[in-house]
C-alpha cells in the first residue's frame, strides 16, 4: 500500500484528536485518548512484505513505510516525534522511525554476539532507550542502553535472567520491570528452544542507572515462561506466560504484581485457561488501575480482567488476535491477522466491544501502541 498523502500533524487533525502534548511531552496522555488516537504496529500484506504502520482504529486511514522483514514490538519516544520498531527474536536490527517526516532516519545494528528480543523501552525524558537482548555466547539475558542523540549503544545492563523478552518502565520512572522468559536460544538454531526441562523463568526489577536487581519473583510452574507485561500508574505489574509444558496441563496463564508483595495468579477456572491454548500474546493496563486486557492468537480469545478482584469481567472470541492499543481511560483496540481493529471499553463491571474496522491486505502482528 502506498504513503498516504497527509502528514502526520494532517493526519492527526483529521482523526479529530483535541489537545497538545501534555505537562508530561507525550502527545496524547493517558485520559486524552480516544478511539481516533493514531496506532503504530507492523502488518504483513499477501504478497508478503512487511511495513510499519501509523493508522487509525475508527476510519480508514494509514501510511507505511517498508522494512526488509518481520519485526515485532514498537516503542514510543515520550514527545511522541519517534518511535522504534525492534526485529522479532533473532533479529539484529531495529528500525528509528521520525513520525512527522514519515520516514525512516536510522537503522540499527546488534552488537557482536548480541541479538534482539523484540522490545524497548525509553527513558521518561527520552534520552536513553533500553532493549531487551540475547547474549547468545553466554546465554543470558542483557539490557542494551542507547543515547538516543547519537543513537550508540553505550552500556548494558544484566537483565537477572535468561530469554528476557518485553520490558516496561515502573511509574518511579527509575526502575525497570522485566519478564524473563528463562528460555534459551542461539541465532544457529534461530526458533529453537534449548532448555525446556530446566527453564527458570522470572520476573525482575532492575534499577535503569544501576543495574542493580532490585527485585525478583517466581510465577509457579517452572516451565511458565513469562514473555509479555505492563504497567498500570499505580505500579501494578501485569504479565502473561506462555506454557511450555504439554497442552492438557492447567496451569493460571495470567498474574500481577506490586512491588514488596507476593506474585497473585488470576482467579480464572480450569476453562478459561485451557482456553488461551498456553499462550498469551500481549498484555495491557488501563489508566484507570482497574482493568487488565490479554490477548491470545492461539485460543482466538480476548480476556478484560479487574485487577481489584483478579476476576475475569468479559472475553470475547476473535480469529488471531494479538495487538492491544489503550486509547483511553477505559478502552482499548485490538488487531489480528485478518486486517481486524475491534474496540472496546469498559463502563461498571461490563466490557461490551464498540466498533469495528477492517483493513484489506493486511495482517497485523503481534503488537500495536497508541501513539
Amino acid at each position: 500500500m502506498s504513503l498516504s498523502v497527509v502528514t502526520r500533524r494532517q493526519f492527526i487533525s483529521g482523526l479529530l484528536i483535541s489537545g497538545a502534548a501534555g505537562a508530561g511531552g507525550s502527545l496524547l496522555s493517558g485520559c486524552g485518548r480516544t478511539a481516533n488516537t493514531p496506532l503504530l504496529s507492523v502488518a504483513r500484506n499477501r504478497k508478503g512484505d512487511y511495513s510499519i504502520r501509523i493508522f487509525s482504529g475508527e476510519v480508514f486511514q494509514q501510511f507505511t513505510l517498508p522494512i526488509p522483514a518481520r519485526a515485532h514490538g514498537i516503542s514510543l519516544h515520550p514527545l511522541g516525534q519517534t518511535a522504534v520498531c525492534h526485529d522479532r527474536r533473532p533479529g539484529r536490527r531495529m528500525y528509528v522511525v521520525d513520525l512527522e517526516t514519515r520516514s525512516l532516519i536510522h537503522t540499527l545494528s546488534a552488537e557482536d554476539n548480541r541479538h534482539f528480543f523484540g522490545h524497548g523501552v525509553f527513558s521518561p525524558d527520552g534520552d536513553w532507550l533500553y532493549t531487551t537482548e540475547n547474549n547468545y555466547e553466554s546465554g543470558h539475558g542483557v539490557i542494551g542502553v542507547y543515547n538516543t542523540v547519537t543513537w550508540k549503544r553505550e552500556a548494558e545492563l544484566s537483565s537477572h535472567g535468561v530469554g528476557c523478552h518485553q520490558l516496561c518502565l515502573h511509574p518511579d520512572g527509575k526502575t525497570l520491570v522485566v519478564a524473563n522468559g528463562g528460555i534459551l536460544t542461539h541465532p544457529e538454531t534461530p526458533r529453537k528452544k534449548l532448555n525446556l526441562d530446566t527453564m527458570f523463568p522470572s520476573l525482575s526489577y532492575v534499577d535503569r542507572q544501576t543495574g542493580e536487581l532490585l527485585e525478583e519473583q517466581r510465577f509457579g510452574h517452572h516451565q511458565l515462561s513469562i514473555r509479555h507485561l505492563d504497567v498500570s500508574p499505580d505500579g501494578t505489574v501485569v504479565f502473561g506466560a506462555q506454557y511450555q509444558g504439554e497442552k492438557t496441563d492447567i496451569h493460571p496463564l495470567v498474574g500481577m504484581h506490586r512491588r514488596g508483595e507476593s506474585v497473585q495468579a488470576m482467579n480464572g477456572s480450569d476453562e478459561h485457561w485451557l482456553s488461551l491454548g498456553q499462550y498469551v500474546a500481549s498484555v495491557a493496563c488501563f489508566p484507570d488501575n482497574q482493568t487488565a486486557v490479554i490477548t491470545s492468537p492461539r485460543g482466538n480469545i480476548v480476556q478484560f480482567w479487574d485487577l481489584a478482584s483478579r476476576s475475569l469481567l468479559r472475553r470475547f472470541p476473535v480469529r488471531d488476535v494479538a495487538g492491544i492499543a489503550v486509547t483511553g481511560v477505559n478502552s482499548a483496540i485490538v488487531s489480528n491477522g485478518l486486517g481486524e481493529l475491534i474496540s472496546y471499553q469498559r463502563v461498571g463491571d461490563d466490557v461490551s466491544e464498540t466498533s469495528r474496522i477492517h483493513y484489506p491486505d493486511t495482517s497485523w502482528d503481534n503488537h500495536m501502541i497508541s501513539a
